[in-house]
């Protein structure tokens, strides 16, 4: 089958990483795997498996007729079969599909706000989701979100997954100068910096500490008080968004993440899968990927933050232990090739 992942762009993200995942990995297994940037490149383009057929629309409009026709004469020249939409980009597939009534068509839905679905807004996606072929939500909530709402009946859910290295890494379990702790996150609202800064500020006074923050900062009040924040502070580093955050995840001892909300974020994944132990607020399936191997905490608390955090800096054994566990369970529920199978089964059922 000739699969062609549609995304706006490759700018740090979760739907711009899984877009990513899937086209490197149906790669992998032999597929023609093709992947589409309609609006905005970015870092996470270096990351694409020479195997996958890559455009660039340069997409300035909502309805942008150039990059339109663009896109559909790709279609034809490749005879693409599905078209598997991310995030927002279902707009322009549905478009493309109105062209080419033989054309299979996914919406990968990654809303990471599943905390919050009674305030998202469902208008006009509801009306073109009656010429989805199938949806993908990336937890249960959204599953049942779109059952309800939308006009599609073949939904499924589907874990988010990374492609997990031949020998995956160990982290750093050494204390010599301090503790490394790092989180994952855009600055975006949802991520709820400023309960993690507070509860590492505690951490701090007791605890010899750097917080390594990596992410993309946007134009907007939140990034610029989250800068602020980091600046008045000695004990964060500022990494910028990063492509492969790998080679810093083997040197942390503790991955955090303090959203208020979350679909299933990839950041879990990529600490478990470097053998981190983890400290996570329980919001969309953050409970679900981590099990029994990780502390969970409630959004906005900042005492059970700061909490489980120095729980893990007392006791190093527990931190190794439950840090190792983590990553044999990222392996086998969370990997490349368990997902793509149950990919393959529901894209052929279409």
């Amino acid at each position: 089958m000739r699969i062609l992942q549609l995304i706006d762009t490759l700018q740090p993200g979760g739907a711009e990483r899984m877009a990513v995942n899937y086209a490197n990995s149906l790669a992998e297994i032999g597929f023609h795997s093709f992947l589409v940037v309609t609006r905005d490149e970015g870092v996470f383009k270096e990351l694409l498996d020479p195997k996958v057929e890559y455009l660039y629309l340069n997409k300035k409009h909502r309805i942008d007729y150039i990059a339109l026709n663009k896109l559909i004469r790709y279609i034809k020249d490749n005879q693409i079969e599905l078209i598997h939409a991310h995030g927002s980009s279902w707009f322009f597939a549905v478009l493309a599909k109105f062209l080419n009534k033989n054309l299979k068509l996914v919406w990968h839905d990654h809303y990471g706000k599943s905390e919050f679905l009674k305030n998202r807004e469902i208008q006009p996606l509801r009306y073109f989701s009656k010429d989805f072929d199938g949806i993908i939500s990336v937890n249960e909530k959204l599953k049942g979100w779109s059952l309800e709402k939308l006009l599609c009946e073949k939904v499924v859910f589907l874990n988010n997954f990374i492609q997990i290295p031949s020998k995956p890494l160990t982290a750093l379990h050494e204390i010599e100068s301090g503790f490394e702790l790092v989180c994952i996150a855009n600055f975006r609202a949802q991520k709820d910096h400023f309960t993690l800064f507070e509860a590492c500020d505690r951490v701090n006074k007791e605890y010899n500490i750097r917080l390594n923050l990596i992410g993309k900062s946007f134009d907007d009040s939140y990034s610029q008080k989250v800068k602020e924040e980091i600046n008045a502070r000695k004990y964060i580093k500022y990494h910028g968004e990063l492509s492969d955050p790998s080679k810093i995840l083997s040197n942390m001892h503790v991955g955090l993440l303090s959203s208020r909300s979350e679909g299933l974020p990839l950041a879990i994944l990529e600490y478990g899968a470097n053998s981190l132990a983890v400290v996570c607020t329980e919001v969309g399936e953050n409970k679900n990927v981590v099990g029994d191997h990780a502390i969970l905490v409630p959004p906005g608390n900042i005492d059970a933050l700061e909490s489980g955090i120095v729980r893990y800096l007392e006791n190093n054994n527990k931190r190794i232990r439950e840090g190792g566990s983590l990553q044999a369970k990222i392996i086998k529920e969370y990997s490349n090739k368990s997902v793509i199978q149950e990919y393959r089964q529901f894209v052929d059922n279409l």
